[in-house]
């Protein structure tokens, strides 16, 4: 078999066809494909973030609220004592 420039020419148009073809079947949705997956990742992202926040909140409160029934507790045994001594006079 002989190449000649003709030969070469069909050669060249029928890897551009299946290079297009592969494009166009394959690498576009996939490229739109990780595109998707990119933009949903970006916005669990932001979840995360404004679930971690709400997280720092909740655990400040929960500091502020264990304080407060600390020092409750320290009036109720104070108050008991109160009581008990006078029950006991």
């Amino acid at each position: 078999m002989m190449i000649t420039m003709g030969n070469i020419m069909t050669y060249i148009g029928i890897i551009t066809f299946a290079i297009g073809i592969t494009k166009y079947l394959i690498i576009t949705p996939l490229e739109m494909s990780i595109k998707e997956l990119k933009n949903s990742i970006e916005k669990l992202d932001c979840k995360l973030s404004a679930m971690g926040e709400k997280y720092d909140d909740y655990k400040e409160r929960l500091v502020q609220v264990e304080s407060s029934s600390k020092h409750a507790h320290k009036r109720i045994d104070r108050i008991e004592g109160i009581l008990d001594d006078k029950d006991a006079s």
